[in-house]
């Protein structure tokens, strides 16, 4: 539910940085780039133009945090999920490709040795309520940042330091900016 609203930031983005006066003009085109990893790309390309070095190196930390939390998220929207009698307060997982191998299983033996279950028991992961709310924070937060960062680039000289501070010292892009400067700095 929460991540249409990321993606629409993301789309507000790409129109700040073209400096299109239209939210509608930068929608339609974020939106004609179906895949995520084309809605990136044309923001980087965007940025390396219209961004600064310091300015780049937050995006880059920022679309880091993106992939993580899209990833969880993709993970939780395309899988199959189940229910164990013994589990009472979570909910099962499985990513497509297992279920469909284990289904194909199931329907050429109907009994599965134990290192067949086993192999199954391996795919199989579960989610808790916590779990889920902490998916569902994180999208609601990389939201935010987004909207904080479209903020910083629109924001005046004397604003635009202590938001930089501001956004750096967000636990998800401090983590990053200490990754991407590591890596630079080898």
């Amino acid at each position: 539910m929460a991540w249409p609203i990321a993606e629409a930031e993301m789309a507000l983005l790409l129109g700040q940085l073209l400096g299109a006066t239209q939210s509608n003009a930068a929608l339609a085109v974020f939106q004609s780039l179906r895949r995520s990893t084309a809605q990136r790309s044309a923001i980087l390309a965007a940025a390396e133009v219209a961004l600064n070095d310091t300015d780049n190196e937050l995006l880059g930390a920022l679309f880091n945090v993106h992939r993580a939390i899209e990833a969880e998220r993709n993970a939780l929207t395309h899988g199959h999920f189940g229910t164990y009698s013994k589990l009472e307060d979570g909910i099962l997982w499985m990513d497509t490709q297992s279920y469909v191998d284990t289904r194909t299983r199931l329907d050429r033996h109907l009994v599965l040795n134990d290192q067949e279950l086993q192999k199954l028991y391996s795919n199989v992961y579960y989610y808790k309520e916590r779990d889920l709310q902490q998916i569902f924070d994180d999208v609601k937060i990389l939201a935010n940042y987004w909207y904080r960062f479209i903020q910083y680039l629109r924001s005046t000289p004397t604003q635009r330091a202590e938001l930089y501070h501001r956004l750096c010292a967000e636990p998800h892009i401090a983590r990053e900016l200490e990754k991407l400067r590591r890596e630079k700095n080898r």
